[in-house]
């Protein structure tokens, strides 16, 4: 847990939050990190019934000193607010996908979006999302993953049907054993909501 933050020598006090290249101070009883090594800070936000915990990233920290269970890190990046209390993880690798592309699918995974990111994301404003399909449906990082409005009665005339379509795409960022972490992408209607039909659409080879 990132314990204390950058200190304010001239007020004597312990901020409550960090910025960019401010030394931040971290406690664990976790394998000490190498001097060098980066740290993810996250925040763990919101549960989602039947899937876990929201995990926020917030900055990268490089680790300055180790001593026990006492690290010291300074912010090398920050995508939003630092405070006391904030979580540290392993920095995970970005993959290498080479010069690959993902090609078309006839019927790929299906599955369904599960949350967003933020609670109430911006209509049409690219986000982070988490789908129901990962490893187990053979998702892989790079996968394109369409979100679709099911067919539903047309406003004008409720007595006519329009049919499911398209209504976004998504690329694979990050995959788990049974979800998937995506960045939405090419919104063609702002109608997105958790529990929409989601599927594979284009698939890394």
């Amino acid at each position: 847990m990132v314990e204390t933050l950058g200190r304010d020598a001239s007020a004597g006090q312990l901020p409550e939050t960090a910025h960019p290249h401010e030394t931040i101070y971290l406690a664990s009883t976790a394998a000490p990190p190498a001097i060098g090594d980066r740290l993810l800070i996250v925040r763990f936000d919101r549960d989602v019934p039947g899937h876990g915990t929201i995990v926020v990233p917030r900055a990268v920290a490089a680790i300055t000193a180790v001593d026990g269970e006492a690290w010291t890190g300074r912010l090398i990046a920050q995508f939003d607010e630092v405070r006391v209390g904030d979580g540290a993880v392993a920095l995970p690798a970005a993959p290498d996908l080479g010069p690959a592309r993902p090609a078309p699918v006839e019927d790929g995974a299906r599955g369904s979006l599960v949350a967003f990111l933020r609670e109430h994301p911006l209509p049409g404003s690219p986000e982070l999302a988490f789908v129901d399909l990962g490893e187990s449906a053979g998702v892989r990082v790079g996968d394109v993953i369409g979100l679709i409005q099911p067919a539903r009665p047309a406003r004008e005339d409720p007595t006519v049907t329009l049919p499911a379509e398209l209504v976004a795409e998504s690329l694979v960022l990050k995959v788990q054993g049974g979800s998937a972490t995506v960045r939405i992408l090419d919104v063609a209607e702002p109608v997105l909501a958790p529990g929409m039909p989601v599927q594979v659409v284009r698939r890394m080879p």
